[in-house]
């Protein structure tokens, strides 16, 4: 039988996720001037965010920390080197034999994308 404890747990993980599910879309709305969906209801599940110009998977909570931490390192140590510079940051990171990866604000995206 399953552990109550653990049953509320999973609960709580779930809303938390969903929760920020929820706060990405709107800002990802925001920052694009588009809808993800045409309909309010279908808006909680990435898959059905069509209406972005690009796919997008929210992923929060311990198993993202790793990723986090390397950005804050990343980020730290820009400001360092480069403390008067303005410019959003963008931290790029790469692993021999795999696609770079690009990690950056959501308010550094918008920043970007206002040149644009």
């Amino acid at each position: 039988m399953t552990d109550p404890k653990n049953v509320a747990r999973g609960k709580r993980s779930r809303s938390s996720g969903l929760r920020y599910q929820r706060e990405i879309r709107k800002r990802l709305e925001e920052i694009t001037g588009t809808k993800a969906t045409k309909f309010a209801p279908l808006g909680g599940s990435e898959e059905n965010w069509i209406g972005l110009p690009w796919k997008v998977e929210v992923k929060s909570g311990a198993q993202v920390q790793p990723a986090l931490t390397a950005f804050e390192k990343m980020l730290s140590q820009c400001e360092k080197n480069l403390p008067n510079d303005e410019r959003p940051f963008v931290g790029v990171i790469k692993v021999a034999r795999k696609p770079a990866l690009v990690l950056l604000t959501l308010d550094d995206l918008a920043r970007i994308l206002e040149k644009w």
